[in-house]
Order: structure tokens, then C-alpha cells, then sequence
């Protein structure tokens, strides 16, 4: 991966999140509660075949038992997450919901990242995280 390919694929993902939830939200808000089963199926699924897609493309043929595992994992973690917060729109207004699910998702990956990988934190960052939490105690 090239230094600044990294930026690319920041922005996609970006991109794609924050659709996922929209569409997850526009169908609740159309009365299409349910179709929210059958969306997330679905979405999941087409990302499985994007990624076989890719696989065919970069002729990579073989998949091993650690990457059926993960991706089962981040597959299973996925669509348990945008399920909840599906279900958490049923009956709380999207202005709570998505600055609490977004917001609360960075702050987890940050405290994760240090604890678990040793990331770096310095006191910008720290700053950010109190204020998050901060946020997100204020939003209750």
C-alpha cells in the first residue's frame, strides 16, 4: 500500500458507512421496518461478492483458514452492530442515535488501539476522547 493510497480508502470506507446507515435509516423512516432483515442480508452479501470480485481481479485463488475466520468475525460484529442500531432507530430520533453509535465506535477504537496494539497517544488525542465522552454523556 502506497503512503497516500491509505487516504483513498479512508474516504471509501467513509463513503460507505455512513450510506449503510442512511438507507438503514430511510427504510425505518418509510415504514419498511419489514424489509430491515432482508437489507442487511443484503448489503453484507454484496460486499462478499465485491471482495470475491477483487480476489479474481488480484488472481488470488486460494483464501486460508485465519481469513475465513476474520472475516466470519468482522462479517458477524457488522451485521450484529448495524442491526442494534437499526433497532435502536425503532424508537430513538437519529440525532441521538448515530452521534452516539459513530461517536462512541471512535472513542472505543482509540482506547482499543492504545490498550491492545500500543498505539500512541498523545495528549491531543486524549483531549478528543474526554470530549467524546463528554458528548456522549451529554447526549443522554
Amino acid at each position: 500500500m502506497t503512503h497516500h493510497s491509505w487516504k483513498w480508502f479512508l474516504a471509501v470506507a467513509f463513503v460507505f458507512n455512513g450510506l449503510m446507515s442512511v438507507s438503514g435509516k430511510v427504510l425505518e423512516e418509510q415504514g419498511l421496518n419489514g424489509y430491515l432483515k432482508i437489507y442487511l442480508i443484503s448489503y453484507h452479501a454484496v460486499a462478499m461478492i465485491l471482495v470475491a470480485l477483487y480476489m479474481v481481479w488480484k488472481k488470488q485463488t486460494s483464501v486460508s483458514n485465519t481469513e475465513w475466520v476474520l472475516g466470519a468475525l468482522i462479517g458477524i460484529t457488522s451485521f450484529s452492530g448495524l442491526a442494534a442500531m437499526l433497532r435502536a432507530l425503532n424508537s430513538i430520533d437519529g440525532i441521538f442515535v448515530f452521534p452516539a453509535v459513530w461517536g462512541g465506535s471512535m472513542i472505543l477504537t482509540a482506547v482499543l488501539g492504545t490498550i491492545l496494539f500500543k498505539e500512541k497517544m498523545n495528549l491531543k488525542i486524549a483531549g478528543a476522547i474526554i470530549l467524546g465522552i463528554t458528548g456522549l454523556i451529554l447526549l443522554l
